[in-house]
């Protein structure tokens, strides 16, 4: 048995020590690098039908499994009970983002403390996945909280 209750706080410390990954190392850039890849190898082969997105999915999805497997399964074979641990706090560490965010959201109201929209309305676009062409400054900053 390995200590639960320290998973979390480890992950966040890692996360406020490290940050986020760079964007070419970091698990969800490469499956998307991934996905283009296999997106373009699907319709090369079946054209731009609904079979190549699945086997383009499909692909995807394994690839990101295996690739998994071969970075955790390792520390299964450790006698350590300590061993499970640290893929749990590196799939939590990369999971999350707290200190990423906080610097997002430093940069948005920075730039509504200074009366530029604009560039507010740029920086939220970053961190959230809705159109933020015509927010006002309000709907910039709770959008940013509530991120």
């Amino acid at each position: 048995m390995f200590p639960c209750p320290f998973i979390l706080p480890a992950a966040f410390l890692l996360d406020i020590l490290a940050g986020e990954p760079p964007n070419r190392f970091h698990p969800v850039c490469l499956i998307g690098r991934c996905a283009l890849r296999m997106e373009t190898l699907a319709r090369q082969r079946w054209g731009g039908t609904f079979h190549a997105g699945m086997a383009a999915a499909l692909a995807t999805c394994i690839a990101a499994w295996f690739g998994c497997a071969a970075l955790f399964l390792p520390f299964s074979l450790l006698p350590s009970p300590w061993a499970p641990w640290i893929p749990s706090v590196l799939v939590i560490y990369i999971c999350m983002a707290p200190r990423s965010l906080a610097e997002h959201a430093r940069k948005v109201e920075n730039a509504l403390r200074s009366g530029n929209a604009g560039e507010a309305r740029h920086s939220v676009s970053m961190i959230v996945g809705r159109d933020t062409e015509r927010m006002d400054i309000y709907g910039i900053a709770r959008a940013a909280i509530e991120s």
